[in-house]
């Protein structure tokens, strides 16, 4: 009973942090299409460049679309991995003072300071045989004549 109550008090931190990460991963993504978006000029360029860069060994003449794109990826992934961090980070510091927060109130043990009734109430109302309290028969199965 306490774990159930442990999630749902940490529900809305985590619900928040699944948010945050997803909008790193689509900002991520974006960034990744945005660099392919930005790589493909470079690299049509490339396929000129690249076979003088090999006749001539200048390094810097080869592949310029995929250093370009790797490059452009490598930062957007770091920073992901920042944002991602510093997102994990902050769900623990919320569940933890979730967890603090639940432990001055001492809610935990609320239902053990409840006074139950001794004999058991009955949830339903009882009705004799060929009464119906409130019924009626439905449209359609009323009998003719």
């Amino acid at each position: 009973m306490a774990a159930q109550r442990a999630v749902v008090r940490k529900a809305p931190a985590r619900k928040a942090a699944r948010q945050a990460l997803r909008r790193s991963a689509t900002r991520f993504h974006g960034r990744r299409l945005l660099a392919a978006l930005l790589a493909l000029p470079v690299g049509l360029l490339g396929l000129i460049t690249t076979p003088i860069g090999r006749k001539f060994d200048i390094p810097s003449l080869m592949y310029p679309g995929r250093r370009l794109y790797r490059r452009l990826v490598r930062t957007a992934a770091e920073q992901r991995a920042g944002r991602d961090e510093a997102t994990r980070k902050n769900l623990r510091e919320q569940e933890a003072a979730a967890d603090a927060e639940a432990g001055e109130d001492g809610t935990d043990g609320i239902a053990d300071g409840v006074e139950r009734p001794a004999a058991k109430v009955p949830t339903t109302p009882e009705v004799s045989e060929g009464e119906c309290a409130g019924c009626q028969s439905p449209k359609g199965l009323r009998p003719t004549g």
